[in-house]
């Protein structure tokens, strides 16, 4: 069975980062710091999971982004292999 990249993992990564953008954009506006620690707390579980998840699971070398809703992420530019998901869309 060949490794694959998980879809679940690519999805909560963006949620985080726009949730965290939309709490940022709130802690601006009402001039909140609980509000932006909030989101620096998200932007960094963000960060972590889209590092964890924006693998190639064949030689290990970062890609640029997943896009959770097409059927596969890619061609890894390192070893030129297809990068699958775990799921159909």
């Amino acid at each position: 069975m060949e490794p694959k990249i998980s879809r679940k993992q690519a999805k909560q990564s963006g949620v985080f980062l726009t949730i965290a953008i939309i709490i940022n954009l709130i802690s601006i506006m009402v001039m909140n710091t609980a509000f932006m620690i909030c989101a620096l707390i998200l932007i960094f579980i963000a960060a972590y999971i889209w590092d964890k998840t924006n693998r190639c699971p064949h030689c290990g070398t970062h890609f640029r982004g997943s896009f959770a809703d097409k059927p596969n992420a890619g061609y890894c530019r390192k070893c030129g292999k297809l990068m699958e998901y775990d799921e159909e869309p």
